[in-house]
């Protein structure tokens, strides 16, 4: 079977826009961009692949650099990329509201065909959400990278070093030995854990979730510690791609409301309900938007 294929891209899938977000970190330890080509690892029935892809021509070209192609590994990667871009994604409803709406109208415009680029692996999205709890997000990049370089599993190809996030197993098993070294505080270090042994313990996973309504999720994962409203809406978005999944109190939301509405204070949390009243179905997408508005 040939190492390559591609998926189609949804009209108007913005390549440059999608490549932007990416790029957004040089501290990015699961993937790598360069010269426009993505390059990541994916594991498949404890095989390990590497796989590159890029765009063209209405087009996302998927080779396999490392692994046996097979009827299912391709239907698995086409898949996660599938999840991982939101390729399949029809905007056109999100664009004719936002078009609408004087907040949106210029974002929409300026980023139009950018997709909301998700985290597939419940395990490292959930992760994420704890790590970034009450840090910037440079530190929270670096704490992200110090646990996949120290407990991920480690792909060579070609001269490059590339790692898989560590899974459930493994995570649950560290002690304060083992990462406050790498300065993750105490607290972190228990939730983390905690929500690693709740998956190993099958309490806890996206299959479960996704079977659920979005309160019914929300509610299940705040019962975890160290998981408050702003973790799983992140988790929620990004993750189990529920529509309307709004951490509204996030500080980056705010100050990106401030800045596309031209003024002096943040908006309050009663100034956010109003507006978000007309963003029923496209809170999740409204939110990437306005967080991508803030990338320099």
């Amino acid at each position: 079977m040939n190492n390559k294929f591609y998926i189609q891209l949804s009209e108007g899938f913005s390549e440059v826009e999608c490549l932007r977000f990416l790029q957004r970190s040089p501290f990015e330890c699961l993937f790598q961009v360069e010269n426009d080509r993505i390059y990541f690892p994916l594991e498949i029935e404890e095989i390990v692949f590497l796989i590159r892809v890029h765009f063209k021509k209405s087009r996302l070209w998927v080779e396999v650099l490392k692994g046996k192609l097979t009827p299912f590994s391709k239907k698995v990667i086409k898949s996660y990329i599938s999840e991982w871009l939101d390729i399949k994604r029809d905007l056109s409803d999100f664009y004719k509201m936002g078009k609408k709406d004087p907040l949106l109208k210029p974002l929409v415009n300026k980023n139009k065909g950018l997709p909301l680029i998700g985290i597939p692996s419940f395990l490292e999205a959930i992760s994420w959400a704890i790590i970034g709890q009450q840090i910037n997000l440079t530190f929270a990049y670096t704490l992200k990278k110090r646990l996949v370089e120290h407990y991920g599993k480690v792909i060579l190809f070609e001269g490059r070093t590339f790692y898989l996030f560590p899974k459930a197993t493994i995570i649950a098993q560290l002690t304060e030995e083992d990462l406050r070294p790498h300065q993750f505080s105490r607290s972190k270090i228990k939730y983390l854990t905690g929500v690693a042994q709740a998956i190993v313990d099958g309490k806890i996973s996206k299959e479960i979730l996704s079977k659920m309504s979005y309160e019914e999720a929300k509610n299940k994962l705040v019962e975890l510690k160290g998981i408050g409203n702003w973790s799983a809406d992140y988790v929620l978005m990004k993750c189990l791609r529920h529509p309307d999944a709004f951490p509204i109190t996030d500080v980056g939301l705010h100050n990106a409301i401030k800045f596309q509405l031209g003024q002096k204070e943040k908006p309050s949390i009663e100034a956010i309900e109003k507006m978000a009243v007309n963003w029923k179905g496209w809170k999740s997408y409204v939110t990437f938007y306005l967080w991508h508005s803030l990338l320099k």
